[in-house]
């Protein structure tokens, strides 16, 4: 899987905020707002990668349980999908 190409970051304060233009753009109009972890998936996704690779690198990088680490990224796949932003 990989996320859609078009998406544009800005950090404020703690957290970042993510707008869709482009290809992301002809699918998502809206805003999403995530944490650093969820950046780093978002990152992650802009290359091929599996639900386990993101877990293994998530879990190599962040202090946290890998149960903890594989739920929250099952989770934040299921809500991308839902918004069409991923190429499967």
């Amino acid at each position: 899987m990989k996320i859609k190409a078009g998406l544009l970051s800005h950090k404020v304060g703690d957290q970042y905020v993510t707008v869709a233009s482009g290809e992301a753009g002809d699918v998502f109009c809206g805003m999403l707002r995530s944490n650093e972890t969820v950046m780093e998936m978002l990152r992650m996704l802009e290359q091929e990668t599996t639900e386990e690779q993101l877990v293994d690198g998530l879990f190599a990088k962040y202090d946290a349980p890998r149960d903890t680490i594989a739920a929250h990224v099952h989770r934040i796949l299921e809500q991308l999908r839902a918004t069409g932003l991923l190429d499967e």
